[in-house]
């Protein structure tokens, strides 16, 4: 359980990302740079369940990470809806999505790794 986040918070975010997912894996959305397949990594959920910070990261390579997400974010009412029919809640929380920048950085720091490793130990670059 994360630090601060309640169950009932935790049962609603791991809801939402389903749905979402769902949703997109469909292709239901309206808009057209919604049809490349999008991973919804995370949710996170206000405590009075109003909002929810949605993440998001395109499969197989990066495309314009701004131009998705204004596109997702355009899409939020739809989704909004989409999770009011299906969910069971007093209040359908008000999404915004936000790209997931956690698998670059893993990245990133994947590669300084095997490029640390890949120098060889005690040996002087000058020799």
């Amino acid at each position: 359980m994360k630090a601060g986040t309640s169950t009932r918070q935790q049962r609603v975010e791991g809801l939402i990302k389903e749905i979402v997912s769902q949703a997109l894996a469909r292709g239901d959305t309206h808009h057209p740079l919604l049809t490349s397949l999008i991973t919804i990594s995370a949710v996170e959920v206000s405590p009075d369940l109003r909002h929810a910070k949605v993440y998001f990261s395109p499969l197989g390579g990066r495309g314009d990470i701004k131009e998705l997400a204004t596109a997702l974010n355009d899409e939020a009412r739809y989704f909004s809806a989409v999770l009011g029919r299906q969910m069971h809640t007093k209040y359908t929380p008000r999404l915004r999505f936000v790209y997931d920048d956690a698998f670059d950085e893993a990245s990133r720091m994947d590669d300084l790794i095997r490029r640390a490793n890949s120098k060889p130990i005690g040996v002087d670059e000058e020799e």
